[in-house]
């Protein structure tokens, strides 16, 4: 059974220095784009990932995610294992998940940071599905300096699972474009610092090597995902042989 095609929920960011505030507010990037407030629904079912970036002058990272902090609603996303990359010297960057049992209500992300980020992107998307006992085949990631960020997986684990591809480049007005059968989810730079995106590839296609293509050449880092898609629908049973032997006297 595949996966449904991946659903981008809203993309925020500021460069205001937070080290646990909320996205209360959210700024237009470089090319004047604003999505949307900070306040959204999650609804049971579908598997969440949020792709988060920030800099600091003394490296850090993401030490928790919490949605309807101190709310009726209140879940806490965990990181993705071993989706973390740190790059640049200052930069860190990853990718944490939820799995949304019950719906809520509307409200807002508030992440907490190790140190006093200066800026901080904020990408949210879902896919539904998904195996649910065990969502994430593989999770490679990759750091470099090229206009080509990339991550090599592994032999997939199945022909319907997906990729999702999350790059980030330290060119802070930047932008991504997609390459090589994949669809582009989401972009968004934070005008000071950094440039983020989004990818998949729905089902994989068999690409081992996973790319995006940016605006310039400069730092980068990458984490690629294999989601797996749940099992298929019910099969026939095999025909015990007292079943063959009344087929053949039919």
């Amino acid at each position: 059974m595949a996966i449904a095609t991946p659903v981008l929920v809203q993309s925020w960011f500021d460069n205001v220095n937070h080290q646990g505030g909320s996205f209360h507010t959210n700024q237009a990037d470089s090319a004047g784009v604003t999505e949307g407030n900070a306040a959204v629904a999650l609804v049971a079912g579908r598997h969440y990932y949020a792709f988060f970036a920030a800099h600091a002058s003394t490296l850090g990272t993401l030490t928790s995610l919490v949605f309807d902090s101190g709310g009726p609603d209140q879940v806490s996303f965990t990181k993705v294992t071993g989706a973390g990359v740190q790059y640049d010297t200052t930069k860190d960057v990853e990718v944490w998940e939820l799995e949304c049992v019950a719906s809520t209500g509307a409200s807002a992300f508030q992440p907490t940071f190790s140190v006093t980020p200066s800026a901080r992107i904020f990408i949210l998307c879902y896919v539904t599905g998904h195996d649910t006992s065990g969502t994430n085949v593989q999770v490679p990631t990759a750091t470099g300096t090229s206009a080509a960020p990339a991550v090599t997986f592994a032999a997939f684990g199945a022909t319907d699972n997906l990729t999702l591809f999350f790059p980030a480049f330290s060119t802070s007005t930047g932008s991504f474009t997609a390459t090589e059968g994949r669809t582009e989810l989401a972009d968004r730079n934070d005008n000071e610092r950094q440039t983020l995106g989004v990818f998949y590839q729905n089902p994989h296609g068999s690409d081992t090597s996973v790319g995006a293509t940016a605006s310039a050449s400069d730092t980068w880092a990458a984490i690629g995902i294999e989601v797996k898609a749940a099992a298929g629908g019910a099969t026939q049973p095999p025909r015990t042989m007292h079943q063959a032997r009344l087929r053949r006297a039919d």
